[in-house]
């Protein structure tokens, strides 16, 4: 869960250097860190329902999987386009194990409780 939230934070001090490794404005470098957070913010509640539905587990597993490879790819890619594909699977991931990560830690706890915990965490 750590790396899935220092990711948000880790590409905003890269941004001038990206846009100076990319020869692009940064408007355009912005979106590395919009398209991350724009992935994880999209699936808070059908990741949440996914994971009841399917196992918490197995999502927590997938995710860590998906944000891992598309770690891999972020390090690898040459254009910016690609960077910000990569963010988006990468978000993907990272929600994933967020939600399920939360969903382990409260399961036990009382609905709204679990509701009021997490909202302050995010």
């Amino acid at each position: 869960m750590l790396l899935a939230s220092l990711g948000t934070s880790i590409a905003n001090v890269a941004l001038p250097t990206l846009a100076q490794a990319f020869g692009a404005s940064f408007q355009e470098v912005q979106w590395i860190v919009l398209a991350y957070l724009l992935a994880i913010t999209t699936l808070i509640v059908s990741v949440g329902r996914l994971g009841d539905i399917t196992g918490r587990r197995r999502l927590l597993l997938a995710g860590i999987f998906l944000f891992t490879v598309a770690s891999v790819l972020c390090g690898v890619v040459r254009t910016l386009w690609l960077l910000i594909a990569a963010r988006v699977a990468q978000g993907l991931g990272a929600g994933g194990v967020r939600v399920t990560c939360a969903g382990h830690v409260f399961a036990g706890r009382a609905k709204f409780h679990r509701y009021a915990v997490f909202a302050d965490h995010l």
